[in-house]
């Protein structure tokens, strides 16, 4: 999916950026304990890719979170399924 961004990966890339920035961390800071590229998470927070579970809850750890990040993209994730069986239902 990388490369288009849809609407529902965008919201939670937006909840990403929130609450990095929530936390003083700038991309490459939140990206080194969690053992990806600054470029990644940018990819993550402009929805260009879509996140892993494992990698939400990395996040989640990272920025001390809870588990808000894994359970917006249970809900990203649940949208996206929708919206492809109902264009598959077209």
């Amino acid at each position: 999916m990388q490369g288009k961004i849809k609407p529902e990966f965008l919201s939670f890339g937006a909840e990403v950026r929130r609450l990095r920035k929530a936390a003083g961390l700038n991309q490459q800071q939140l990206a080194d304990p969690i053992n990806v590229t600054r470029s990644y998470i940018t990819q993550i927070e402009t929805g260009r890719t879509r996140c892993r579970r494992d990698l939400a809850l990395r996040l989640d750890r990272a920025l001390k979170s809870g588990t808000t990040l894994v359970e917006s993209l249970g809900r990203a994730t649940r949208i996206n399924q929708v919206r492809q069986v109902s264009q598959a239902l077209r």
